[in-house]
């Protein structure tokens, strides 16, 4: 009979970097927010109810599809002279955020002894890490600032 053996219990290392952890935090926390600005938008380009425009617009597990659904609605059902313009710059500014998510949220992050601070390193980890010096996740070009415009 095998002896069974005690699994050592992992904690990340950057249980050491609050900061780094609150800020990765709160670009979840913002992106629900842009994601429900941009499910209303629907519905007002619709000129549906809300409720049924979360439905329709948060129903697909894809953030760049949905905004994919966002962006042939507004072609096929707005006019140029209508705010058209002004919504293709949100949804582009939309991709750009969802873009800078999507690295922060599903790199690999971690301290390493020959660097100093926390660095990421993007999957599969076939490139050299990046430092992340705190400013670059709550200054204003942060995901969470640009969020907040």
């Amino acid at each position: 009979m095998a002896k069974s053996r005690k699994l050592k219990r992992h904690v990340s290392v950057l249980v050491r970097h609050r900061q780094h952890v609150t800020y990765i935090g709160m670009i979840s926390v913002e992106m629900a927010n842009l994601e429900l600005f941009l499910s209303e938008l629907l519905g007002a380009v619709l000129r549906m109810n809300l409720y049924l425009s979360q439905i329709l617009y948060l129903t697909p597990r894809a953030a760049i599809g949905r905004l994919a659904i966002l962006e042939n609605i507004v072609e096929a059902a707005m006019k140029p002279t209508e705010g058209r313009k002004q919504i293709e710059s949100l949804v582009g500014r939309a991709k750009e955020v969802i873009g800078k998510r999507h690295n922060i949220i599903h790199d690999t992050w971690g301290v390493r002894q020959e660097h100093k601070g926390v660095h990421r390193i993007a999957l599969p980890m076939i490139s050299k890490p990046k430092p992340v010096p705190i400013q670059t996740l709550k200054g204003p070009s942060s995901v969470h600032s640009q969020t907040l415009r």
